[in-house]
């Protein structure tokens, strides 16, 4: 994955209350674009969000302040510290960084292609392993389903490469490792009603398809027949219910579907109907555990190539250890390199050592973590 940030002026628009409630009066510099500063008091007077607090800073490319509205004031960021943590992530790493995402061997291939060991799917942090499109753009909610690709196939070009190093079973597990960071999947103050939304996918060093699946409900025919459901990932992640069952109402009459899933659990309830004759019903759901999710579809796309697996499909993790862990790392000085230049992000490596951060060894940051063979 390559990162790329161009800045531009920013209209950082915050809608949570600030500690003083005071309000600096809006300072133009001279530079300012004709009528910005009345486009912008009208917008902030508009009735449905005149009550609430805005921060708002205009500068240059140079840092230059163009125009503001209580940006001196304590606000909220949510989603507005991506700005900063794109930024940051543009500044340490520069344009050229790679992630990169290995598959490693454990163990030596017979002649009859059997591998008596396993084989790690290791992750490093790349959040594009998927079939997104970037420049993101959200999927047609009408696209049918046979014209979407499976989630699975940004991981064939590796169960190829399996093939290609002459292994036809695995003796072994199939293991996701998420351990180059340790295992803090949700950030501070996250809601926990929205942990099951896509929004809220938790973070992972192994992440696949954006720690997402899909859920797919198509209403009968007719009125009084059952509402199917499906996974669009090609393989099932989570089990599914429905309790009580759902059932197809006549045409015309509204859809009333909900989904709900407890923290940690695997099972998805759903319930309600759908009426007869009615499109799809898609929910986009986050995974509980990302790296045993990346395993579970490394095993499909293995499975699609003809490799067999005998063992099970498991994840790795590295837990915080310690309570003083995260202010040790933060005192440490920032010192990241780009990795070497010149490779994809998908890159295969088979070998039965236990090393495999040759690649990544100019990359020096207070997560960085060695893989050992379990």
């Amino acid at each position: 994955m390559r990162l790329g940030l161009i800045l531009t002026s920013i209209l950082c628009v915050l809608a949570a209350p600030s500690p003083s409630g005071a309000q600096r009066a809006a300072n133009p510099a001279s530079s300012a674009p004709a009528g910005l500063e009345s486009t912008i008091q009208a917008l902030v007077a508009d009735q449905s969000v005149s009550h609430a607090q805005w921060g708002i800073s205009v500068t240059t490319l140079d840092g230059t302040p163009i125009f503001a509205l209580n940006d001196g004031e304590y606000f909220t960021p949510a989603s507005n510290a991506k700005l900063f943590t794109t930024a940051a992530a543009f500044a340490l790493l520069g344009p050229n960084f790679v992630s990169k995402t290995y598959v490693i061997q454990e163990g030596t291939v017979d002649a009859a292609g059997v591998l008596h060991g396993g084989l790690t799917l290791a992750g490093t942090g790349d959040p594009s392993l998927s079939i997104r499109s970037y420049p993101y753009a959200k999927e047609s909610a009408g696209k049918p389903v046979a014209e979407i690709p499976l989630a699975t196939t940004v991981l064939e070009e590796l169960a190829k490469q399996v093939v290609g190093h002459g292994i036809r079973r695995v003796a072994g597990n199939v293991t996701g490792d998420e351990s180059f960071f340790p295992a803090e999947r949700y950030g501070t103050g996250w809601g926990w009603g929205d942990l099951q939304w896509e929004y809220c996918a938790p973070v992972s060093a192994l992440s696949f398809n954006d720690n997402v699946t899909y859920l797919e409900l198509q209403a009968g025919e007719h009125s009084g027949e059952p509402v199917e459901t499906s996974w669009r990932d090609g393989f099932p992640y989570y089990s599914a219910e429905w309790n009580p069952p759902g059932m197809t109402v006549p045409h015309g009459a509204p859809r009333q579907i909900g989904v709900a899933r407890d923290p940690g659990g695997t099972t998805v309830r759903l319930f309600g109907t759908a009426p007869a004759g009615a499109k799809p019903t898609r929910f986009s759901l986050a995974v509980e555990q990302p790296s045993l999710y990346a395993a579970t579809a490394f095993r499909a796309a293995l499975a699609a190539r003809g490799v067999a697996v005998d063992g099970q499909t498991i994840s790795h993790s590295d837990p915080v250890t310690r309570t003083t862990q995260f202010d040790d790392d933060v005192r440490k000085p920032l010192a990241l390199q780009p990795l070497t230049a010149g490779v994809t992000s998908l890159v295969f490596e088979l070998k039965p050592g236990q090393q495999i951060l040759a690649h990544t060894s100019h990359l020096r940051s207070p997560r960085r973590r060695r893989w050992s063979t379990r």
